[in-house]
């Protein structure tokens, strides 16, 4: 098993064009079926922790395929910056940890994972789940400060769109 780190990028403005990324993860939950998920925020009252969005479970045996697929869909805005061989381990219904190997070579990666779903914040088609774990990205680039939110800014945002 492996978990897989992809950044889509994007360009965004009307007059001066920035360049966006957007943070997804391919991560097992089970030795026969994947999570596709994209990083939404960073949580500003919990260390490591992030908020993310499940876009589709799929079987194990497809990941190539949909990785494949999205390369093909999204030309150069989607690359895959890391590949970590990697352990799902079940810990109960909604949580699973995630153990990598690798965790000192690794660009990004630099931890264990824990994917927690969280019902509290889920709604409706949007299953939300918190990954905690050491990761090193540029969160300025993917999310803006102002968007750095505790889960009842989260919320509230959620609810009055």
């Amino acid at each position: 098993m492996k978990l897989v780190y992809c950044v889509l990028t994007f360009k965004k403005g009307l007059l001066r064009k920035k360049t966006k990324k957007v943070h997804l993860f391919f991560i097992p939950v089970s030795f026969t079926n994947y999570f596709y998920i994209a990083l939404i925020g960073k949580l500003s009252d919990e260390e490591n922790s992030y908020v993310s969005q499940l876009m589709v479970s799929f079987p194990a045996e497809l990941l190539e395929e949909v990785i494949k697929g999205k390369q093909e869909y999204f030309g150069e805005r989607f690359s895959v910056v890391e590949e970590l061989q990697c352990i799902p381990l079940k810990k109960n219904n909604k949580t699973t940890k995630i153990v990598v190997s690798g965790k000192k070579q690794a660009l990004v990666v630099k931890s264990n994972i824990l994917l927690t779903f969280d019902d509290f914040l889920t709604t409706g088609s949007k299953k939300i789940y918190i990954l905690r774990g050491k990761l090193d990205l540029d969160i300025g680039e993917v999310v803006p400060q102002k968007s750095v939110v505790s889960k009842l800014a989260l919320i509230q945002r959620m609810y009055l769109r």
